[in-house]
């Protein structure tokens, strides 16, 4: 059974959704070779819609309109490793309707998700027979619910296209720009476990979105026991695409994203995986949690311990904080009290500055315990808002608060959590002590994760990444410090799967 190990969340229509770029490709995952051009469509009936030469994804394939090219010649896993990519997003189209989309491999169209979708029985998995008996009922457990399978298939060492221009208008009424942009998650699974998604009926008969799903989770099920790691993304009609990788919830395996024109590589990371796990390993053991799974035969040999035991993924502080009462271990959710309970008495005489472009500035101090904020530079005139927790003690701001940027640091207008995802952040990073101003904080980036108590999760995937940027908590986007990408006028884009082992 999986276990937590103590050391431990885009205009061609009709086209074939998958291409990949090569045919004959070199095992262990090399730069393979472009092989016969007769050899390089997945489905043999499927119309030939782009080529590409691997090694340059910048290339745009041939007949899409906006091509996502997922680089896998890059891994040193085996090239019969079975991966998946799935593309799942929420387009808003006004204030009363959301919709959820999955982009169907078959057409290559995004679908409105449907409680029909859940075409899989509750534990029962594609290629099932292909593991050992004791496996097969180890990943049963994964699939607790019948599910949807939302799968692309991919072919390790080669190069594979999506056209993301599928995405519009023609296919998605009313996406637009805004709050009406298409915003998901790419996801990519290993192994023989693939991502279950459940779709839902809304039991609120008022909730905006009729439709709703259950996304894998990455420490309970549905989703467990399957290898998994996704990117952020939105795409609109003016064609902006905005990118990153996260560490937000999880550490499953690296991903690096790039794109055209004026994108950056994010993610790209100085260790490999092994390593990666190794570090976390160091950090102070409430930090260090692992989910792994005794299914050997699910994964690529290579995953394995000597006891057959595959590592998952890393779990975040943020993922932790809410597992704990149904672990009984050691607890996170008062590391910050103390500094919480320093800071409040010293708000009491000395108020708290922030400054946040379209709020302007916001002053806020202590009275009668509550921390309280004006709208100003000075905390006179009428309150505009208080900060209050139910989870804190004496109601002030909880560590889960600052762990999941939520509840008491999530609460009110948008003026009012401008405000409250810089106390969140600046609590992560150990900065308290200086003026939170979002325009000007990343001059302060050198000053981050010095003073204890800090995230120390977040501090070692922004050491590791080769230029200083991670998504590891909700808020890390403040002060430039994310691995978000932006592009305007969006022609390309690459997610890259790196080397697992050296």
């Amino acid at each position: 059974m999986p276990t937590i190990d103590r050391r431990r969340f885009l205009s061609t229509a009709g086209a074939s959704v998958v291409l990949v770029a090569c045919g004959g490709c070199d095992s262990g995952g090399g730069t393979g070779n472009q092989g016969d051009p007769d050899m390089r469509v997945v489905d043999p009936e499927a119309p030939t819609l782009g080529t590409g030469t691997p090694g340059t994804c910048s290339q745009s394939a041939v007949g899409m309109d906006f091509p996502l090219c997922i680089d896998l010649t890059q891994s040193d896993l085996p090239t019969n490793t079975p991966i998946y990519a799935y593309i799942v997003g929420l387009v808003q189209v006004d204030a009363d309707h959301q919709y959820q989309y999955w982009l169907d491999p078959k057409d290559g169209l995004p679908k409105k998700m449907a409680v029909t979708d859940n075409q899989q029985k509750a534990r029962t998995f594609p290629d099932s027979d292909q593991l050992s008996t004791a496996d097969q009922a180890i990943i049963a457990n994964n699939y607790p619910m019948d599910w949807a399978d939302f799968s692309i298939p991919l072919s390790m060492g080669c190069q594979n296209y999506i056209d993301l221009g599928t995405i519009s208008p023609n296919n998605i009424p009313g996406l637009g720009t805004g709050i009406s942009a298409f915003s998901g998650r790419i996801y990519f699974s290993i192994g023989v476990p693939r991502l279950p998604f459940v779709v839902l009926e809304n039991s609120n008969p008022n909730a905006a979105e009729p439709i709703t799903y259950s996304a894998p989770s990455v420490s309970g099920y549905p989703g467990m026991a399957t290898l998994f790691d996704w990117i952020e993304f939105s795409y609109d009609t003016d064609r902006l695409f905005y990118g990153n990788t996260t560490q937000v919830d999880q550490y499953g395996f690296s991903l690096i994203l790039d794109g055209a024109p004026g994108g950056a590589t994010q993610g790209k990371q100085l260790f490999s995986r092994a390593e990666i796990f190794n570090k976390v390993k160091t950090l102070p053991s409430n930090f260090s949690h692992f989910i792994k799974v005794q299914a050997p035969s699910a994964f690529p040999a290579a995953l394995s311990d000597k006891d057959g035991f595959v590592m998952l993924r890393a779990l975040s502080p943020v993922i932790y904080t809410d597992l704990e009462q149904a672990l009984q271990e050691g607890t996170i959710n008062d590391y910050f009290d103390a500094e919480v309970l320093t800071w409040y008495k010293r708000w009491e005489t000395q108020p708290l500055l922030t400054y946040e472009p379209s709020s302007g500035y916001y002053c806020g101090r202590v009275e009668s315990g509550v921390l309280t904020f004006y709208q100003g530079e000075t905390p006179t005139g009428t309150p505009a808002f208080k900060i209050t927790s139910a989870n804190g003690p004496d109601g002030r701001i909880s560590s889960h608060d600052i762990w999941a940027c939520a509840g008491g640091l999530a609460s009110g207008d948008s003026n009012a959590k401008n405000t409250q995802k810089s106390i969140a952040a600046a609590f992560q990073r150990g900065v308290m002590s200086y003026t939170l101003n979002t325009d000007t904080c990343v001059n302060e980036a050198s000053r981050f994760y010095q003073a204890a108590p800090y995230n120390p999760w977040a501090k070692l995937f922004h050491e590791i990444s080769d230029n200083g940027l991670s998504y590891a908590f909700p808020y890390d986007d403040l002060c430039d410090q994310s691995t978000t990408m932006v592009l305007r006028s969006a022609q390309n884009v690459t997610i890259t799967l790196p080397r697992f082992f050296s």
